[in-house]
């Protein structure tokens, strides 16, 4: 009896959701080249496209008539020339949802309109960001495409309100905008968008020269969740006022401005890093933002200790904390966060120099939960006089108890160092989570170090040892 192939006796759909149980980019591309067949259904299946040569771009579309999304960010000279020869292939632009054009130069209104408008039947999505010669007759185009819900203007320079107008007007179903470094853009052009786009749930308006209008304009947005304004040297405390009595779905508010957030109940997310915080803000947020899950001060001078007693005391629901270069931290922040914050999954601590053994004594105390916790550069470990070293030895057996942590950033930290006598990587490997550990510069590591490391810890995934 002659056999047949099982591999024969699958239709092309079976084979397609196959297909469509593989996640990793790798084990798709062994997919495809397993034969013409497996090739066959992987291009009619495949959804995804990232061009990298656009004098290929009608052959591919031909041959992948199911796109999705069409990534031309490697082709910074698609023109109009080549938007005709693309919509030669039919077929291809009806299913298309994402269109990313990202530093795409070279066009201009004609091509850019006629691309738009082949791929409106069911496109969602635009992204020209860097397009830095787009203007108001760019956007034009844009706003063919009704059904747009997600739009990315980054840095398209020479778009002022006329063009936000003309995108305000036509594509009224807006959920996601993005208009950062778009610098002709004014007071009035928000204040128009605000009216028309009445869904935007993300707006992103950072190093805009608009003022506290505008956040007046922004109140009004009823569903607008997540609201960035980095950069915004205009803006007041009276804005902020109005996004406090406004606003009523916002969660996450990134922004060089953040006093007065008495009114954001439900504010779950709040990065300032680099900004300069004045003393009053910290109870401020401590008494307004009580639904705080992740909070980022990264590089925020003159933060101290009070400030942080201050703030964790009403955060009580932290799970992510960036205290990165905060270098006037001590162990009193510490013990602060850790009396506080005992669900915190998530801290940083690179560079605050201030910090000593103790600290990580209570974190392997109290945070049980600790998954990722950053000690880079922290030169304040250490384990100087023989009595200490004793007692230092017992707080390492006790931090390192942490099961659950799963990232641990060591480079340049004297832990290791002084560790070097006390089997520093036998107690590591207690960390049987641990995913990705980084020990550059730590230069007392040794193989049989490593070996615990291996022996305990098998679902590491990056291990870095740089010198």
């Amino acid at each position: 009896m002659s056999r047949c192939p099982i591999l024969f006796l699958l239709t092309d759909d079976l084979l397609s959701r196959i297909r469509s149980k593989i996640t990793e980019e790798a084990d798709k591309k062994s997919f495809r080249l397993t034969c013409k067949a497996f090739y066959r259904v992987d291009s009619l299946s495949r959804t995804r496209l990232r061009v990298l040569r656009p004098e290929f771009l009608p052959t591919l579309l031909a041959k992948f008539p199911s796109l999705e999304v069409l990534d031309l960010s490697l082709c910074p000279r698609v023109d109009h020339g080549m938007v005709v020869l693309m919509l030669s292939s039919v077929g291809w632009s009806r299913r298309l949802r994402t269109l990313v054009l990202r530093r795409a130069n070279g066009l201009r209104y004609p091509g850019l309109e006629m691309l738009v408008r082949a791929c409106s039947e069911r496109l969602e999505a635009i992204d020209v960001s860097f397009c830095c010669g787009s203007g108001d007759r760019e956007a034009q185009a844009l706003s063919c495409a009704a059904g747009l819900r997600d739009l990315r203007l980054d840095k398209c320079l020479n778009v002022t309100d006329v063009g936000l107008a003309h995108i305000a007007v036509g594509c009224g179903r807006l959920e996601r905008l993005s208009l950062k470094w778009c610098l002709e853009i004014t007071d009035l052009g928000i204040d128009l968008l605000t009216k028309k786009c009445l869904q935007l749930k993300f707006l992103d308006i950072s190093y805009l020269e608009v003022t506290s209008q505008s956040l007046r304009s922004i109140s009004n947005l009823q569903m607008l969740e997540n609201l960035a304004m980095v950069g915004c040297t205009l803006l007041d405390d009276a804005g902020l006022h109005f996004l406090g009595s406004g606003c009523p779905q916002l969660k996450e508010l990134s922004s060089t401005l953040i006093q007065l957030l008495k009114e954001s109940k439900n504010l779950n997310s709040l990065v300032v890093d680099g900004a300069r915080v004045s003393e009053s803000t910290f109870p401020t947020i401590g008494s307004g933002c009580k639904s705080l899950v992740e909070l980022g001060l990264g590089k925020c001078s003159g933060l101290t200790d009070r400030d942080i007693r201050l703030l964790v005391t009403g955060c009580v629901n932290l799970r992510i904390l960036n205290l990165t270069c905060c270098g006037s931290i001590t162990d009193a922040s510490i013990s602060g966060i850790v009396d506080s914050c005992r669900k915190l999954v998530c801290l940083k601590l690179e560079s605050c120099s201030l910090i000593t053994e103790k600290s990580l004594y209570m974190l392997g105390s109290y945070s049980i939960l600790l998954e990722d916790l950053d000690l880079t550069d922290c030169a304040g470990v250490n384990d100087t006089g023989e009595r200490k070293r004793r007692v230092f030895s017992f707080m390492m057996m006790k931090f390192f108890r942490l099961s659950n942590l799963y990232f641990l950033p060591l480079e340049s930290c004297n832990l290791l160092k002084f560790l070097h006598h006390l089997a520093a990587l036998s107690y590591l490997s207690r960390c049987s989570e641990l995913i990705c550990l980084k020990l550059g510069l730590c230069a007392s590591i040794s193989d049989k170090g490593l070996f615990y490391i291996a022996s305990n810890c098998g679902k590491i995934h990056e291990l870095d040892l740089y010198r």
